[in-house]
């Protein structure tokens, strides 16, 4: 299981730079910095993740799977929104 989340960061890596690029019209310059701040949520979200695992399981989970649903849905809603990829 561990190489699905793996292989989900690379293909994630993959296709947001196209994206961002030809889809939303950032300028190359602009897309390493959003990798990185890509990259960096991804470490805190993981970091943050495994505390609140250790502490309350389901409830984390719960919480969790219901911001990263809210966060797609707002995505979703204004695809071609340049403040929210910032």
């Amino acid at each position: 299981m561990t190489i699905f989340g793996f292989a989900s960061v690379f293909t994630a890596f993959t296709y947001i730079s196209p994206i961002l690029l030809q889809v939303t019209g950032f300028q190359e310059n602009g897309v390493t910095l959003i990798l990185v701040l890509f990259g960096l949520g991804v470490t805190i979200r993981n970091l943050v993740g495994g505390k609140l695992a250790d502490w309350k399981l389901m409830p984390s989970i719960i919480v969790l799977l219901i911001l990263q649903w809210l966060s797609c849905y707002c995505l979703q809603s204004l695809p071609n929104s340049k403040c929210l990829l910032c």
